[in-house]
């Protein structure tokens, strides 16, 4: 039963932190780099600002430093998930971009363009984000090794691994019951089944590599899909929301579809379809007319920091709830065999 206490701090311990970055960024640090146009949205290419940019950046790298070292007991997902959060203070206080089309109507392709350059800047600037927060977690580990995530799975005795169920687990099992709809499509239900199997070798005969940029590819298609499905109208809360859902379901789908080693690559779905975004927007916004602005598809409205935080706060917590899924229903498979097995004994 200890991993359930485990499990439910974990948890606590990720709601509380999240909460405390999300504050942080919002109410004190994103006032430096508030633009001066309270109606103008957060975009420091468009608005040239780049001393507002440096102080961005550097906000973002400190709180992955932070977050490395105090979430050292959480799973690195959950600890680049407050990353996500905390930054995405900046987003929650951005106006829409409303006021950004209606000033570039001249020249909006231009515009999209510039948002593109963006997009790929900060899809950066998290790259490094992610490296300062793993290198500042193996210096905490060097200190204190104790403090360090285990996986329950990586501790189990040798009474508990005989307990656990080696036969086809609940992946298996879904794309079994997926597969009985889709039986006319030739080898789809034998693709699932190897699909949903979480081992070391390959899925539906893909290497680790292939099976890590197939699941971007599937992340991106899917995210950007249901976005465009999803958002019903321009208010900040609305893309907001639109975005972290859609990539939740597609990073969820991905993992459990392809199971990728590495999972953290994921992250470029949203990047990529931010920039295929920006592309589309850049080939139909072309009406200069002057209420041409207004005709802006609603997916060209997300701002790059909505792509590269609510989207990639989607990505990690959808693989933050699938190591824990995993993790979960084998500790509970083992439990379950041992209170058997104790029972029969009895």
């Amino acid at each position: 039963m200890e991993y359930r206490r485990r499990f439910l701090l974990e948890k606590v311990a990720l709601q509380v932190l999240s909460v405390a970055a999300v504050a942080a960024v919002y109410f004190l640090l994103a006032k430096a780099w508030a633009p001066n146009d309270p109606e103008a949205a957060t975009s420091f290419m468009l608005a040239g600002d780049s001393i507002g940019a440096v102080w961005c950046v550097l906000s973002i790298w400190a709180l992955a430093a932070v977050a490395g070292a105090a979430t050292i007991y959480l799973r690195p997902q959950g600890s680049m998930l407050i990353v996500f959060f905390g930054a995405g203070g900046t987003a929650l206080r951005s106006p829409r971009i409303r006021a950004w089309l209606w000033q570039r109507n001249a020249d909006l392709p231009a515009m999209y363009r510039e948002l593109a350059v963006e997009l790929l800047a900060g899809a950066v600037v998290l790259l490094i984000a992610a490296i300062i927060l793993d290198a500042t977690r193996r210096m905490v580990a060097e200190l204190k090794p104790d403090w360090l995530w285990r996986s329950p799975l990586a501790e189990l005795t040798d009474e508990e691994l005989a307990a656990l169920d080696e036969g086809p687990g609940d992946q298996v099992a879904t794309a079994a019951m997926i597969g009985q709809y889709l039986r006319p499509i030739k080898g789809l239900r034998e693709m699932l089944a190897g699909a949903f199997q979480r081992s070391d070798q390959n899925v539906a005969g893909m290497t680790d590599a292939s099976r890590t940029i197939a699941a971007a590819g599937l992340t991106m298609a899917i995210g950007l899909a249901l976005t465009m499905m999803l958002l019903r109208s321009p208010d900040r809360g609305q893309v907001l929301f639109a975005v972290l859902v859609s990539f939740f379901v597609a990073a969820l789908i991905s993992h459990k579809a392809l199971a990728p080693r590495h999972s953290m690559v994921m992250l470029a779905g949203p990047v990529l379809a931010g920039l295929l975004a920006c592309a589309l927007a850049s080939f139909t916004s072309i009406d200069q007319s002057p209420i041409g602005w207004a005709n802006v598809k609603l997916y060209a409205r997300a701002l790059p920091i909505d792509w590269l935080l609510a989207g990639g706060a989607g990505v990690m917590l959808a693989c933050w709830v699938a190591h824990r899924h995993h993790e979960w229903k084998r500790m509970e498979t083992i439990y379950e065999s041992l209170v058997s097995q104790q029972r029969s004994d009895d």
